[in-house]
C-alpha cells in the first residue's frame, strides 16, 4: 500500500487461501477510499473443496465486497481454458485498477493440486500458439488507452463569475502528490488573492508564502477569527482535510458556494455542502482557471494580516516550548519539523501524530515527501505502509506513530532489514489511546481507563534485540535532536521511544492553545 501511494501504479499483494486473504482488508479499504491502484491475487481452493469445511478454505467470492473496482474468480488451470483469457483478464483488472477512479482490484485464482512443478510429456506448444507474440513483446496482451480527463475554457468560465462575486474566498487544499500541482495552486491564489488553507499532506503546510496560512487550525480557535472572517466561497482541493475545526467552521458559517475539485467521480462531502462538484486533474482546474481569469485581484489587506498572525502563531509556538527543556508530544512534533533531513520522507500515523504535526509543525520550507493513510483513518499495518512508502521514494524517511499503532504493527518491523536505507520510527509512547482524552467520554464514565484509555504498560525496548535496529529514549530535547540526527547517519533503522502521559498531553495542548487564542485575539483587535 505504501509503494503503491508512492508510486501511483498498481502494486501487487499475493497470499495464500484462507484467513491470510481478510488480511488484505484493512489495506484494500484504505487503497479504495484513497484511490490507490492494488492488484490482489488471492489462491483460493478448486470448487469441489468449497463449502465442505477442507482445510485453510473461506468464502473469498467478492470477499472485499465493494471495495474493489474490480473482482474475477479465475478458474483452475486448466488446458480446456485458452492463455488469451488469463491474460486479458489480467490486462482488464490492472486498467481498472489504474482507471477512474483508481483502486484496488481482486483476482481470485483457484487452484488444484499438485501445486509444485511437475514434469509432463503433453506438447503444449500448440495450446501457447496463440501468445507467442505476446511472449516477445515486453508489453500487455491488450493495451487500453488512457481516458483524457480536461477542464474546458467553458467549464472555467462557468466557474468564474462564482470566484469574481465571492468577498470572502478561501482556498483549501488537502492531498496533493505533485510538485506542479502545488505551483499552479499558489498562481491561482496569488492571482484570486485568497488565502490558503494547508493540510499537512497537501505539502504546502512547510511552505513560506505570502497567501499560505500554515497556522489556519489554530487560528480557527478563536471566537473572535470566526466572527471576522465569515468564508462565502471556498475552493476545495484535493482530498479531505485532517483539521477537524475546520469542518465545524463550515458547518457554522455555510459558505454560499463550496468548490470541490478532484480528479475522480466519488463522493468527498461529509457536511453534505458542496454546491461545485469538479471531476479533474488539479493542475488542469488551476491552469483552465488562470487562463480566463483576467486581472489579478487587488490586495486584501486582511489576506495579509492573517499571514502575519499565522507567523506570530508560529513564534508563540516556538516560544510555548522552549520555556521546558523537557520532551512532550508537542516538542517531538516541533524538534521533527525542524530538524528532518531536507529531501527525505515523513510518513504520518492516524490519530494524534498526524494532528500534531498538523497543528504545530514549524514553517521550514523545506522539501518533504509526506504520506499517511488518512482514506479510512485506521491503524492498522502503519509500520508496513511507511516501509512501502520508505522503498517507493528511495530515500531516508521518519514515522511518527503512536504507541498503539505500533503494537498493532510489530512484526512489520521484520521488513526493515531489507531496506536500502533507515526509516526513522518515533514512537509517542502515552501508554494508551491518547486521543480519547480529548473526547467527552474522557469525563463523562467511570470505565475510561478500561475501555477507551487502554493502557498497555509496556516499553519497546526490547524491540531493538528482537528486530535488530537501533533503539533511544531520550528525555529532554538535545538528547532528542542529538539522537534523531544520529538516526540519519546510520545504516539500521532506529526507534526513538518518547514516554510521555496523557494526562500531561492534553494540559499542554490545551494551556498552549489557550496561548494562541490569546495572542490572535490581541492581534486581531489592534
Amino acid at each position: 500500500l505504501g509503494l503503491a501511494k508512492q508510486r501511483g501504479r498498481p502494486v501487487a499483494l499475493i497470499c495464500t487461501s484462507g484467513t491470510a486473504a481478510a488480511n488484505f482488508l484493512p489495506a484494500v479499504v484504505e487503497a479504495h477510499e484513497t484511490g490507490v491502484p492494488l492488484l490482489v491475487l488471492t489462491a483460493d481452493r478448486p470448487p469441489e473443496l468449497r463449502d465442505c469445511h477442507s482445510g485453510q478454505s473461506i468464502d473469498q467470492v467478492k470477499i472485499f465486497g465493494d471495495y474493489v473496482r474490480f473482482f474475477f474468480d479465475m478458474p483452475c488451470p486448466t488446458h480446456a481454458i485458452q492463455p488469451q483469457m488469463v491474460l486479458t483478464t489480467i490486462d482488464q483488472a490492472v486498467h481498472r485498477a489504474k482507471g477512474s477512479p483508481a483502486g484496488p482490484v481482486h483476482i481470485n485464482c483457484m487452484f488444484r493440486e499438485p501445486l509444485n512443478p511437475q514434469k509432463t510429456k503433453k506438447d503444449i506448444k500448440r495450446y501457447l500458439l496463440g501468445i507467442g507474440a505476446w511472449e516477445k513483446s515486453g508489453a500487455p496482451f491488450t493495451s487500453y488507452t488512457k481516458a483524457q480527463k480536461d477542464f474546458t475554457v467553458a467549464q472555467a468560465n462557468e466557474i468564474l463569475p462564482i470566484l469574481t462575486l465571492a468577498k470572502s474566498g478561501v482556498i483549501v487544499v488537502g492531498k496533493i502528490s505533485r510538485e506542479e500541482e502545488r505551483e499552479q495552486v499558489l498562481k491561482l491564489a496569488e492571482k484570486l488573492n485568497w488565502p490558503v488553507f494547508p493540510d499537512i499532506t497537501s505539502g504546502l503546510r512547510f511552505k513560506q508564502h505570502p497567501n499560505i496560512i500554515s497556522f489556519y487550525d489554530q487560528l480557527l480557535l478563536s471566537e473572535k477569527f470566526q466572527r471576522n472572517f465569515k468564508a462565502d466561497c471556498v475552493l476545495h482541493l484535493g482530498g479531505r482535510i485532517t483539521s477537524k475545526r475546520w469542518y465545524q467552521y463550515v458547518e457554522k458559517v455555510k459558505p454560499k458556494n463550496y468548490i470541490m475539485v478532484l480528479d475522480h467521480p466519488l463522493r468527498n462531502d461529509p457536511l453534505h455542502n458542496v454546491t461545485v462538484r469538479v471531476e479533474a486533474p488539479i493542475l488542469k482546474f488551476s491552469e483552465g482557471l488562470l487562463n480566463v481569469i483576467s486581472l489579478r485581484r487587488p490586495k486584501d489587506k486582511f489576506l495579509t494580516r492573517l499571514h502575519l498572525i499565522s507567523q506570530k502563531i508560529d513564534q508563540t509556538i516556538e516560544s510555548f516550548i522552549a520555556k521546558d527543556k523537557g520532551l512532550s508530544e508537542i516538542t517531538a512534533s516541533r524538534l521533527i519539523s525542524l530538524q528532518i533531513k531536507e529531501g527525505s520522507g515523513l510518513f504520518l500515523a492516524s490519530s494524534l501524530p498526524i494532528r500534531e504535526v498538523d497543528m504545530y509543525a514549524a514553517v521550514t520550507n523545506k522539501q518533504l515527501t509526506i504520506e499517511s493513510n488518512r482514506g479510512a483513518s485506521g491503524i492498522d499495518g502503519t509500520i508496513a505502509s511507511a516501509t512501502g512508502f520508505l522503498n517507493g521514494i528511495n530515500k531516508p524517511a521518519t514515522l511518527l506513530i503512536g504507541d498503539l499503532a505500533f503494537l498493532h504493527d510489530l512484526n512489520s518491523l521484520a521488513l526493515l532489514q531489507k531496506t536500502k536505507h533507515p526509516l526513522v520510527i518515533v514512537v509517542l509512547n502515552n501508554n494508551g489511546g491518547g486521543i480519547f482524552s480529548f473526547l467527552p467520554v474522557a469525563q463523562t464514565t467511570p470505565h475510561f481507563e478500561k475501555y477507551f484509555g487502554t493502557s498497555h504498560g509496556l516499553n519497546f525496548k526490547a524491540v531493538r534485540d528482537l528486530f535488530d535496529l537501533n533503539y533511544a529514549n531520550p528525555k529532554t530535547k538535545k538528547d532528542f535532536t542529538r539522537e534523531y540526527a544520529k538516526a540519519f547517519r546510520q545504516s539500521r533503522s532506529t526507534i526513538i521511544e518518547i514516554t510521555t502521559g496523557r494526562e500531561d498531553t492534553y494540559k499542554e495542548h490545551k494551556d498552549l492553545q489557550q496561548h494562541i487564542v490569546t495572542v490572535v485575539d490581541r492581534l486581531l483587535s489592534s
